[in-house]
């Protein structure tokens, strides 16, 4: 067991690893998308990537603790920000797309079936999916935070189904979906009407 002394519980939170951002940086300006959906924002890392881009990129966010959206004055930095779960809104309106949806470090927080539904619910919606997770980082609690703990184990072959691309360095991996409104093989029916 490795047990990193010089990271507090406090200090690391919102925050996720950096380790693959500039990756990120580039896929975002090779694809040139417009419209992103940043899955647990935390801090806003992601939004704050994606309006540093030339072009009138639109970004929603989603965010379930209240604290973050305040704190880190989310509001100004996303077009449009959702303070509540995710999976409230997976249960909602169902004819949503985004070019880019980005799940970073936010799958671990979940149950494995709740977050098995959110790639399978989002695959369907995009034409990119980045998914950035750790793996054997045990986390409890953060400031009394139930929603940072980490409650699933994540690996490439969960995303065995989709085509993907995956990556790792140390404890950090990064996966890649190609979502299904970029597949050329995917059939499209919007309102009746297959294509």
């Amino acid at each position: 067991m490795c047990l990193d002394t010089n990271i507090t519980k406090h200090q690391n939170m919102p925050y996720s690893s950096e380790v693959f951002d500039n990756s990120i940086k580039e896929l975002f300006a090779r694809w040139k998308y417009k419209t992103y959906l940043d899955i647990g924002v935390g801090a806003g890392k992601y939004g704050a990537i994606i309006k540093s881009l030339s072009g009138g990129n639109h970004v929603t966010g989603i965010e379930i603790e209240k604290e973050y959206v305040e704190r880190f004055g989310l509001e100004n930095l996303y077009d449009e920000i959702a303070n509540k779960d995710v999976l409230s809104i997976v249960s909602g309106a169902q004819e949503i797309m985004y070019d880019v949806v980005i799940m970073g470090d936010v799958l671990e927080h979940l149950l494995k079936s709740d977050g098995l539904d959110l790639v399978h619910f989002y695959v369907y919606r995009c034409k990119r999916m980045i998914v950035v997770y750790p793996s054997k980082y045990v986390q409890y609690d953060v400031g009394g935070k139930k929603s940072e703990s980490h409650r699933s184990v994540w690996g490439e072959w969960d995303f065995d189904h989709f085509e993907h691309e995956h990556k790792s360095d140390g404890y950090m991996n990064m996966t890649v979906v190609r979502g299904y409104l970029d597949d050329e093989d995917a059939i499209i029916n919007l309102g009746g009407q297959a294509s």
